[in-house]
């Protein structure tokens, strides 16, 4: 089961996905493998029949008595880096004349979520 955190209200529930553990375990060509791949796995809701994103996975067996001898990995999120985002828009299609001398004074507003946005500049009489 995949939720999406919230602080204040209850957590959402955004979907499950499903490894078959048994299979993996039985099958030989999976056990000779050392490092194990990352796969990708859908993510389904219950509600929806449209895949809700994917999710990466690695799994990994090991029996109780081994515990001591494997590799523990760091899973721990990547502290945030700082970024630049710059955005060219090099056309744009289907805008309607609003001006009455057949033209309009286009802006782009780009939102990066609800609060916050960036806009281009104005090109009048375009």
């Amino acid at each position: 089961m995949i939720y999406d955190y919230d602080e204040i209200f209850g957590d959402d529930l955004i979907g499950s996905a499903e490894v078959d553990l048994e299979d993996r375990f039985f099958q030989p060509s999976w056990q000779q493998v050392k490092d194990k791949p990352i796969e990708e796995r859908d993510i389904w809701h219950p509600s929806s029949g449209v895949s809700q994103g994917l999710v990466r996975l690695w799994v990994n067996i090991v029996p109780t008595i081994l515990l001591n001898n494997i590799k523990i990995w760091d899973t721990a999120p990547k502290p945030p880096d700082q970024l630049e985002v710059r955005i060219c828009i090099f056309g744009t299609e289907g805008i309607k004349m609003m001006d009455p001398e057949g033209t309009s004074d286009v802006f782009i507003r780009v939102f990066f979520n609800s609060k916050n946005y960036k806009e281009t500049d104005t090109h009048f009489r375009n």
